[in-house]
């Protein structure tokens, strides 16, 4: 997939877009009676799984098709079809995309490649301004097309279904990837995961996977939304739209490579060089709710547990119901033939956010009834090879009915287990879990040493979580919970739920303040933009405008002015080469600290002077800065850039000379509320420092957040803005706020 030739239009989500998933009528241009040929499948398929629509054949060499009258062109077609489905290469497809125009059909799907991918941008431009005139939403080129096992809808040439199609089910697969789609659809076979609808966006003239998201959130049939992305067109838009599926209830997981072929931006600023574009992805990606996944395994997994049904919120009617349900959808009850693989298990829940809570005494003497004395009833519990398999169900069956075990993880082997034997019972059990909102996951002492596939379709209908490893159960799980409590911060309410305070900060945000928090607009204490004072280009205008305390300062053209200054500032003081050219001070020799009277001022001029002119001889030097110099606090770097794909973010991290050494960062994308900014600083290793770490006194924590704040809005309302980067950022005392004691305004070209 490679990024389109234009820019994504403003209007996001077609209501229409139902009509692309489910049409009533398709037109197949090109289409052949050669079903061992790409343009043949399409019609087979329809024909195969029951297409429920009207189905018109385009192509002036055949009079009909399987029993269908095939039109010699598409001006030939009756009036009112809903999505074309053009089979034909790349060199006929502007002509076919056109004749739909024409026709006034208002969605189609080009497989060919040959486009922008290979090189051939003009033709991907056409394409697009054929959309545009005509109003076409276009799917591809250089796709597989669309699926929609409801209603038999497959306008695909995927070889998948020459095998069976997926059954209908709930979850959304989009995929801008043909192959890895055509893939994930092989595993949606093999697993018996229902599929609500796939689409292969390819290159994205036209329609894109967040477009298709955005349908996906609204449509209460879906259930999981599940993508795959190489690059994400108008990636702002991301944010807004995982906040709506968050507040909905409603998963998205996105797996995303290429992030190692996304070199750093070229930029001037601190914040700039230190958006590599990872980082900035892995942080707002979590900011919006997103569940990250790392392999097309990960995928499949997220698919399965949707599949089980079990652990769901809607099995709570209230929202204390919902904590504890959360609460318990963590907590993990281990029955293993290995005591080995426990304590595997114990070390993987850890990690994941997960906890193994000491069985109930009533449930530890049960398991003590059943298992010899030498065998611990502690959790996890190792029955070994002492417990046949009446004494593995029993054990199994107590441990679930511990009230604090959301989860029974069951490990066999069949060295020591009949699978036929046990089937039933784990099914009843699996059932009985899920009717409770709970869940039984079954996995292996060897990944190789699996179920047969038609028991693990049972397992799967009756509720039950099979995988081939520990490690894979333990990981979607801990990525769920987490999920889970998300939704419950979206969801909640101050009256029926305390908010979760971020380890160390010490307020939240109402929720008036919160939703406030979203907007952006030029009041007084933002400041205009657009007022005499706030000219574009103005820098130290819009650090005004977002109320940015400054150190004071005097710039000075000789060190006589200097040392005239300096009587009036006071000593100690900080001096500074002025310069458009040097945005790295230091780097460039012209910062000097610690001075202390006349004498060290006139060192400190005269070597920077030397210094400066030695390491930056062609830097138009406007004059040096004399400052106060600040004690007491700790330093942050905050920043604004702009990402290539996700838009306008901020930055906060470790500040001073260790900004770009230790890398101690988190990424916010903008508009952001008051809660995401305070939660991405817990995760920051400096805030120990902020925090009074060591008997060290605790700094102004709620000044920091609202000066980032404020930032961001800044930021977000003044378009003309490329990077913002406050390095140092003094936060003092608490009480005593923050203070910028050097900033930089870079504006877009």
């Amino acid at each position: 997939m490679t990024p389109p030739d234009r820019p994504a239009s403003a209007e996001s989500c077609h209501a229409g877009l139902s009509r692309l998933l489910e049409p009533k009528s398709i037109a197949l241009i090109g289409a052949s009676p050669d079903t061992a040929k790409l343009p043949g499948r399409p019609l087979a398929y329809l024909r195969r799984y029951g297409f429920s629509g009207a189905i018109y054949p385009v192509n002036p060499r055949y009079r009909e098709i399987d029993g269908l009258t095939c039109h010699a062109s598409v001006a030939d077609l009756p009036e009112g079809i809903d999505l074309a489905l053009i089979l034909l290469g790349a060199s006929g497809v502007c002509e076919a995309l056109e004749q739909c125009g024409q026709r006034g059909i208002p969605f189609a799907i080009s497989i060919a490649g040959g486009f922008a991918e290979a090189g051939d941008h003009v033709s991907q431009a056409r394409l697009a301004e054929i959309c545009d005139r005509y109003s076409i939403q276009l799917v591809g080129p250089n796709c597989l097309g669309l699926m929609n096992p409801r209603s038999g809808l497959t306008a695909t040439f995927s070889s998948v279904l020459r095998e069976a199609m997926p059954r209908p089910g709930s979850v959304v697969l989009l995929t801008q990837s043909g192959a890895l789609g055509n893939a994930m659809l092989q595993s949606f076979l093999t697993h018996d995961i229902g599929v609500h609808a796939w689409v292969s966006t390819g290159n994205e003239v036209s329609i894109g996977v967040l477009d298709l998201l955005e349908h996906a959130i609204e449509d209460e049939a879906a259930g999981l939304v599940l993508l795959f992305v190489e690059a994400l067109r108008d990636g702002a838009r991301l944010l807004p739209l995982a906040r709506r599926a968050l507040a909905r209830g409603k998963p998205v997981v996105m797996l995303r490579t290429g992030l190692s072929q996304m070199g750093r931006t070229a930029s001037v600023s601190h914040t700039g060089k230190l958006a590599g574009a990872p980082a900035v992805w892995r942080d707002v990606i979590r900011q919006a709710g997103v569940i990250e996944a790392h392999s097309l395994d990960d995928l499949v997994d997220h698919a399965q547990l949707h599949e089980c049904g079990a652990l769901l919120l809607s099995h709570a009617a209230t929202q204390a119901e919902r904590v504890a349900r959360v609460r318990a959808a963590g907590a993990i009850g281990v029955v293993s033939a290995s005591g080995g693989q426990g304590v595997m298990i114990a070390d993987s829940a850890t990690a994941a956010g997960l906890s193994l809570p000491a069985f109930a005494e009533s449930v530890q003497r049960e398991l003590r009834a059943m298992l010899p004395p030498q065998m611990p009833v502690t959790n996890p519990v190792d029955t070994a090879l002492f417990a046949d398999g009446l004494a593995l169900e029993r054990c199994c069956r107590a441990v679930m009915a511990d009230p604090s075990i959301g989860t029974l993880l069951l490990t066999v082997s069949s060295f020591a287990n009949d699978y036929a034997a046990m089937i039933d019972w784990l099914c009843d059990l699996g059932r009985s879990a899920r009717d409770q909102g709970r869940l039984l996951a079954l996995t292996y002492l060897s990944s190789s040493d699996r179920m047969p596939v038609e028991m693990r379709h049972r397992l799967q209908q009756a509720g039950v979580l099979e995988m081939p490893t520990q490690q894979r159960i333990v990981a979607v799980l801990g990525c769920r919970r987490a999920w889970w409590a998300r939704v419950l911060a979206a969801q909640e309410t101050p009256e029926d739920l305390p908010r979760v305070k971020a380890a160390g900060l010490s307020r939240e945000a109402s929720r008036e303040d919160r939703d406030r928090s979203l907007e952006v607009r030029p009041d007084s204490s933002l400041g205009d933009p657009r007022s005499p004072g706030g000219a574009q280009g103005d820098a130290a205008g819009f650090m005004q405008r977002a109320s940015v305390p400054l150190v004071p300062e005097r710039l000075c053209q000789t060190l006589d002015e200097a040392i005239a200054a300096a009587a009036s500032l006071g000593f100690p003081l900080v001096l500074k080469v002025a310069s458009p050219d040097i945005a790295h001070k230091t780097e460039a020799g012209g910062v000097a600290l610690d001075i202390t009277d006349e004498a060290s001022l006139g060192r400190a001029w005269r070597g920077m002077v030397e210094t400066v002119s030695a390491r930056a001889p062609d830097a138009r030097i406007q004059g040096y800065v004399l400052q106060p110099q600040m004690r007491g606090g700790g330093e942050l770097i905050v920043g604004c850039s702009l990402d290539a794909e996700l838009g306008r973010v901020l930055m906060v991290g470790a500040g001073g000379i260790w900004a770009e050494l230790i890398e101690d960062v988190v990424f916010i994308g903008l508009p952001a509320t008051r809660d995401e900014i305070r939660e991405a600083l817990s995760r920051l290793k400096v805030m120990a420092v902020l925090r009074g770490a060591r008997g060290g006194p605790a700094l102004d924590i709620e000044a920091t957040l609202a000066l980032i704040d404020r930032l961001g809005k800044q930021f977000v309302a003044e378009t003309w803005v490329a990077e913002v980067d406050i390095n140092p950022l003094l936060v003092r005392p608490r009480g005593q706020g923050v203070v910028a004691l050097d900033s930089l305004v870079v504006a877009r070209d």
